[in-house]
């Protein structure tokens, strides 16, 4: 796992002396990412950068690797699960190879198959090729956006690299994009679709390659991969026996392929579901060290779960206490090395866990993922049948058998569409309390968030074959899971360690996205008549089954204790460590920053401190990240 970035030229001017120099400090701004070694490799009018994390073939993987022959080299960030099958089918092909890495592999699959190559790979990755035959440079990103890679290409040149901080060490500094920002308000996502934060900086999307030819005539982006898109009655009909042995098989699949390695390998324990399932796949034939993390705020931490499923398995695991001492500074510390906000507080007990881990481990499996993909998030998911109840008009809802209750609940008795509904359940901030909080020239730019909304009602829409639960879960697949894994994969990071996320395998995902949505998530065989509850109220009575299909297949691998709880999403006590002291620092910060910037209206800052508001967070978050950008 590493960092990579490259500069080009499109219009044949050589890289400059001075551009090489911010090329080598933006290098160097990702040495976390790969603390083991760092290169360069330099043609006519680009260069490619590599800072490594040695995982697989110590001494022989460095990068960026050149074909002799064809001149074709990579950069690549990430790991090829199944590159020792298609070094195989290379070597029957007449490839010969000079490393056991997966590097080469890669390389070489490369110049085999061109960017078709990119769908036999089982791994995660964001790698650059440049090809002088072709004269093309292309950009490639895994299936379900584990390694982030981002880009800017203006002016005949073209920028990318792991983090939009080493970007910006290179390019300087760039406006904000106003809709991207008014979606981290209402989602907590740095990513807008392709957008970020910034203008003209993307992000690559999952499952796409972008084409550069170097003469600058041509860009082209290509989606390489979908998840399975089917109606209800296009979906599979098959015996529980038959599922439950195949997803065992397949998550078993998944754990094994990531459990390669040529430097020890551990795993995080939440005590949860997820992680518990992974922990005791991973340990089967080999014992691996575990680590929970949890905070002395004791409704916060799960290490008495961890401790049974560790009991279980026969590991150890080691708690890892998380307090306030040195959250604020590691805030700080994640975002000037992501250039970029954090989503959610873990991000900073990720990476203190993941400190802890690194002491004794270069990787670790996590847990990630089998919410979005199995149905593990009641409200924002299952929730759907809210809005398939509920009037679609001010007028449907008068003497509607739910009026009071969606009133009550929703502030409003109807909802105009499917996004009109989910930014009413699954905003962290409310549209009006955004809005306020945005100074009036700001606000009236945004234009009542027409793009944020437009953005929800075209992705519900490209799914309209999709019963609406399916759309729910191609929505938080394709959105929510994005971010998770790109926190994930920073907070590790920043300690310079690997994270291998199992349940994001996408032969895994594929074969779950085609089975009913009642394997997803179900009424419990007790729940009666339902029609008069909200989803809220079948949660706070327990009626719904989660992750029914996950559960089930692995029920007799876990304690009941593990089995029957519900989720805690590894909380971090943000508020609770916000003491008075902090508090006032924190609101006189965020005065003082936009001051500078103007973005925010001084009084609804206010407001939000004196209410200790949990968007706090969200508000603090941006100003640190606009103080780290020099603003």
């Amino acid at each position: 796992m590493c960092g990579i970035n490259g500069i080009v030229n499109f219009n044949n001017h050589s890289i400059s002396v001075s551009d090489l120099d911010r090329f080598q400090e933006s290098l160097n701004s990702m040495k976390s990412r790969g603390p083991d070694s760092q290169a360069l490799c330099q043609g006519p009018n680009w260069v490619l950068g590599h800072t490594r994390l040695s995982i697989i073939d110590i001494e022989g993987g460095v990068q960026p690797m050149k074909d002799p022959a064809t001149g074709v080299t990579v950069s690549y960030n990430g790991e090829i699960y199944n590159f020792q099958e298609l070094k195989n089918e290379l070597i029957g092909k007449g490839y010969s190879f000079s490393t056991s890495s997966d590097t080469e592999v890669l390389l070489y699959s490369y110049i085999e198959w061109g960017v078709d190559a990119v769908k036999r790979f089982n791994g995660c990755f964001a790698f650059a090729v440049a090809d002088p035959v072709k004269e093309q440079v292309l950009l490639f990103r895994d299936r379900l956006g584990i390694k982030p890679l981002y880009y800017i290409y203006e002016e005949g040149r073209l920028v990318f690299a792991s983090s939009v901080a080493a970007i910006l060490k290179i390019i300087g500094k760039r406006e904000i994009d106003k809709a991207s920002l008014s979606h981290y308000f209402t989602s907590c996502r740095i990513s807008f679709g392709d957008r970020t934060l910034l203008e003209g900086i993307h992000s690559l999307l999952p499952a796409h390659f972008v084409k550069f030819q170097m003469n600058g005539e041509e860009k082209a982006v290509v989606q390489y991969w979908q998840r399975p898109i089917l109606t209800d009655a296009e979906k599979t009909e098959a015996s529980e026996e038959e599922l439950f042995e195949e997803t065992r098989s397949l998550v078993e699949a998944a754990v094994q392929r990531r459990l390669i390695s040529d430097v020890p390998v551990g795993c995080f324990l939440s005590g949860g579901l997820d992680s518990a399932i992974v922990a005791t796949m991973a340990t089967k034939e080999n014992k691996y060290p575990l680590y929970c993390a949890g905070s002395t705020v004791e409704k916060y931490n799960e290490f008495q779960y961890a401790a049974e499923v560790a009991k279980g398995i026969d590991c150890s695991v080691e708690n890892v206490v998380m307090d306030s001492s040195k959250f604020f500074d590691d805030w700080k510390m994640l975002i000037n090395q992501k250039g970029l906000p954090l989503s959610t507080p873990n991000e900073a007990s990720i990476y203190r866990l993941s400190k802890k881990l690194s002491e004794t481990c270069k990787v670790t499996l996590t847990g990630e993922g089998a919410d979005e993909i199995f149905g593990g998030y009641l409200m924002p998911q299952y929730g759907i049948y809210d809005f398939l109840k509920a009037p679609k008009s001010e007028a449907e809802a008068n003497g509607h058998p739910l009026e009071y209750k969606l009133t009550q609940r929703f502030g409003r008795p109807f909802f105009f569409n499917e996004a009109d509904h989910f930014f009413l359940t699954h905003s962290w901030m409310p549209f009006e309390t955004k809005m306020s909080l945005f100074e009036e020239s700001f606000s009236e730019q945004l234009d009542d968030d027409d793009e944020v909304f437009s953005f929800y009602e075209d992705f519900l829409e490209k799914y309209s074959k999709c019963t609406p639960f399916d759309r729910r879960m191609h929505l938080h697949t394709e959105i929510n899971l994005e971010g998770l894994l790109n926190r994930v994969d920073s907070s590790t990071m920043a300690a310079s360690v690997e994270a291998r996320v199992p349940f994001t395998d996408h032969l895994l995902v594929e074969y779950v996205f085609k089975q009913k949505d009642s394997w997803k998530m179900c009424l419990k065989p007790n729940a009666g008549s339902v029609d008069d509850l909200l989803v809220d109220e079948l949660n706070a009575k327990d009626l719904v089954e989660t992750k029914r299909l996950l559960r089930n297949t692995f029920k007799k691998n876990l304690p009941s204790s593990i089995f029957d709880r519900k989720k805690m999403s590894f909380p971090t006590p943000f508020q609770e460590w916000l003491g008075d002291s902090q508090t006032n620092n924190l609101q006189r910060s965020c005065l003082e920053i936009n001051k500078r910037v103007g973005i925010f209206n001084d009084r609804e800052i206010q407001q939000l401190f004196k209410r200790k508001d949990r968007n706090i967070w969200l508000l603090a978050n941006v100003c640190f990240w606009l103080e780290s950008l020099g603003y």
